[in-house]
């Protein structure tokens, strides 16, 4: 009963800064999750709500058609990566996504540190880059549920504005969790059980919306990442304790 408890909750929370922010619903989600079930329970729990969220912030953005059309070929390669990576979680599923998972927080919250910069290659190659960009994406976010780190980097290198990103984020998650339901689906791992659960889920995310609009006026960008920053900090340290803690 607490772990049901404690998955409501930390879907309500995370939908509701989703909610504020346009996005962040399972970057936030999936390290709580990690916490209280294995990482194929919690990538699987965060299908539906996910899937949910991503709908609701398109569907607030005027022309998001035309910007999808734009960044067709990431999405096509983002179906393709998410394929393999849930094959893989499914085939040899373990703890050591945990680390991974640490390893690209860390990695995103360095990126300016460590001068990651793929503007040239973009400008040159854009439609290569966009494909090689959609692949790695797709395969992070079959394993870890963090495709949003990848795509973050592609935005900032495309100098994207708010509105363009939050459907060019969405949409990649939503493209990959189609992708994960089907393939976790035709592997008979989404029964009746993962379904109440994810259908519960989402009427959480459904509360977090209808409260965030109501009450809260929506973060500035800046006010978000830096709060959004910390929290991952905070979520990698913890996931890499729990990992390590066991070898002790």
């Amino acid at each position: 009963m607490f772990q049901t408890y404690a998955i409501l909750a930390i879907c309500f929370i995370s939908a509701f800064f989703h909610s504020l922010s346009g996005f962040g619903f399972p970057l936030i989600a999936t390290p709580l999750l990690f916490m209280v079930a294995s990482p194929k329970e919690a990538i699987l729990l965060t299908l539906f709500p996910t899937l949910f969220m991503n709908l609701i912030s398109i569907w607030g953005i005027k022309n998001a058609f035309l910007v999808l059309k734009k960044y067709i070929i990431l999405s096509l390669f983002i179906i393709v990566g998410s394929y393999a990576g849930s094959y893989i979680l499914i085939t040899y599923p373990s703890d050591i996504y945990k680390v991974l998972l640490s390893i690209i927080i860390i990695l995103y919250l360095l990126k300016d540190k460590i001068h990651l910069n793929f503007t040239t290659f973009l400008e040159k190659h854009k439609m290569v880059g966009l494909a090689c960009f959609g692949l790695v994406a797709g395969v992070v976010g079959g394993l870890v549920n963090v495709m949003l780190v990848v795509i973050v980097i592609l935005i900032l290198e495309l100098k994207l504005d708010k509105n363009d990103s939050i459907v060019v984020m969405n949409f990649s998650f939503l493209t990959s969790k189609l992708t994960q339901i089907a393939t976790f689906f035709s592997h008979g791992e989404i029964g009746k059980s993962e379904f109440l659960y994810g259908m519960m889920a989402v009427g959480a995310c459904i509360a977090a919306v209808y409260i965030s609009r109501k009450i809260v006026k929506p973060l500035s960008e800046q006010t978000f990442r830096k709060f959004l920053k910390w929290v991952m900090i905070l979520f990698a340290i913890l996931l890499l304790v729990q990992y390590f803690a066991k070898f002790i």
